[in-house]
């Protein structure tokens, strides 16, 4: 590691000086765009002239008072990244320290973040063509892709400067006149309050080369800045931003007296997951999350604490905790703490299955032919009890081969067998996998019932005499390759004088004469339906049986 002081260079000269590994304190070179400009010649002939060749953006510097200008003055290039509009280009100036004696670190995490909440640091140096130079007539071009913005800055020397902000291929066209610099001095303050120590802020001009630390006191200076009106941002890893815009005049001190941070506590904006499960881990978007400084956000849940860890700048990823219950979820971040966000545990999963007729609650087992949709839903029940059907849950197969299953909960039967599913969500599973038996093709059914010859019973409020009446359904599964198979079907009747209790019919007393309907479909292939008619007959008195 070397270390560097920097005493208040000015920003369009060299501050790298004898310390060139200073330049990577600001972290590695990252490219958003590229801007080819013509001609480009040796940095060590500055003053080179170039001879014009093609380019979509023609351009002109004058002297101050629209005098001619002579060849050699530096054209820098800034090509703009609307992602990231933080960004700092390191081109020709290293970081101006206002504390006398601060040591600057060369660990790029200490300087530079690379998203969301702090500064984008980008070596416009390692761009092809991201610094030209004029000709004799103070003449330069540049190749701007027609989606790409850029500024622009001539630098004639330390003293001598101008910069146009925002430019696209569609400026055909620029005429810039150098003019004398300014300098930019100002006090950062915040809104946090006992905050006394701001050294670690940092005020720049986005889409520049210009940036400089914090001094005691919250003071700050940028000398060598060219005129005109600039965006100004101040950061700070902890603390939070702010922003003004200042008015560069040459020869002249422009004063930010408050330049205010405001802090931003940290923002949950979406979760992976709408709910928890015990030894989940889940993923979380938000704003505000501390990453780019180096800090890990805390997340409870509950006020439990959860093992968290870093994706991205603004994503980080949770694992709920084993005893947690469904209640508020909450980021920390420098004893700041977000809005809590309600976050459901779930304590149980049950299954049941859906696009069938002839379900209806959980299921454990199922009987699926070739050929058949079927699919099936997770349903669960909160910490608090309450029921939630869950989507995109992570389904599995032991028998790929057999039958598979798709994250919607759809199963595609692939060949006769069996095959056992499973979800998983953290620590939780179903209490019992699904048995899925898959069969061949069924061509057809039919229903008949066992001959029991006569069966009476009583009206309830007589005493009941031998067995009630009831009558064992019978069923057999024509397959296509035309063998016959005991497979499950779902009985019932409409009719109001009998009930259907698994494969019994069982008559009600009391009730009159005539035949009764009864119903069967197969599990395996729910459109194979087939119906059967039973003869009820009044014997006498309150008797009524089945012939």
């Amino acid at each position: 590691m070397r270390a560097c002081v920097f005493l208040g260079v000015a920003a369009g000269g060299s501050a790298l000086s004898g310390c060139e590994d200073a330049a990577n304190a600001v972290g590695p070179a990252r490219t958003s765009a590229r801007v080819t400009t013509q001609p480009t010649p040796a940095a060590t002939a500055p003053q080179a002239t170039a001879a014009l060749l093609s380019g979509n953006v023609q351009g002109q510097i004058k002297l101050p008072g629209g005098k001619a200008t002579a060849a050699g003055i530096a054209i820098h290039v800034y090509p703009l990244d609307p992602g990231a509009p933080d960004t700092v280009f390191r081109q020709g100036v290293g970081l101006i320290s206002n504390s006398a004696g601060a040591l600057i670190s060369n660990s790029a995490g200490a300087l530079v973040s690379n998203g969301a909440g702090m500064r984008r640091t980008l070596g416009v140096e390692d761009a092809p063509g991201a610094v030209t130079y004029t000709d004799a007539q103070g003449r330069f071009q540049l190749d701007v892709p027609a989606t790409v913005r850029i500024n622009v800055e001539a630098v004639a020397s330390a003293d001598l400067k101008v910069l146009l902000r925002d430019i696209g291929a569609a400026s055909a066209s620029l005429n810039l006149e150098l003019a004398p610099v300014g300098t930019l001095e100002g006090v950062v303050t915040t809104t946090a309050t006992g905050v006394t120590d701001l050294l670690d802020a940092e005020v720049f001009l986005p889409g520049t080369s210009y940036i400089a630390r914090v001094g005691q006191g919250g003071v700050f200076r940028i000398p060598g800045l060219p005129v005109g009106k600039h965006p100004v941002v101040v950061i700070h890893p902890v603390l939070g931003r702010g922003g003004a815009t200042v008015d560069i005049v040459s020869g002249k001190t422009a004063k930010l007296a408050n330049l205010q941070i405001v802090t931003q506590p940290p923002v949950i904006r979406s979760l992976s997951s709408q709910v928890g499960a015990p030894g989940l881990r889940m993923r979380l978007v938000g704003d505000h999350l501390g990453i780019a400084s180096g800090k890990l956000p805390e997340v409870y849940l509950g006020g439990l604490r959860a093992e968290a860890a870093v994706i991205d700048e603004d994503e980080l990823s949770f694992v709920v905790p084993a005893a947690a219950r469904s209640g508020p979820l909450v980021v920390s971040v420098g004893g700041l703490a977000s809005a809590p966000t309600n976050l459901p545990v779930l304590a149980s999963l049950a299954l049941e299955a859906r696009d069938s007729t002839v379900h209806a609650g959980p299921v454990f087992e199922d009987t699926v032919s070739l050929g058949v949709r079927r699919r099936y839903v997770v349903v669960a029940r909160d910490t608090e009890g309450q029921a939630r059907e869950l989507a995109d849950v992570p389904w599995s197969s032991t028998q790929p081969d057999v039958a598979t299953v798709g994250p919607d909960g759809v199963v595609v039967a692939k060949a006769p067998g069996l095959a056992w599913i499973q979800v998983r969500l953290g620590d939780l599973t179903l209490p019992l996998p699904l048995g899925l038996q898959v069969v061949e093709a069924v061509a057809g059914l039919e229903i008949s019932r066992d001959p029991l010859g006569w069966l009476h019973t009583r009206a309830p409020d007589e005493e009941l005499v031998g067995l009630p009446v009831m009558a064992t359904l019978l069923a057999t599964h024509r397959m296509q390759d035309g063998s016959a198979r005991e497979l499950p079907v779902h009985w019932w009747s409409d009719d109001p004088r009998v009930r259907v209790v698994d494969d019994r019919l069982e008559v009600l007393a009391d009730q009159a004469s005539g035949d009764v309907w009864v119903y069967g479909a197969s599990l395996a292939d729910p459109a194979r339906v087939a119906s059967l008619s039973i003869p009820i007959e009044r014997l006498g008195g309150l008797e009524v049986g089945i012939r």
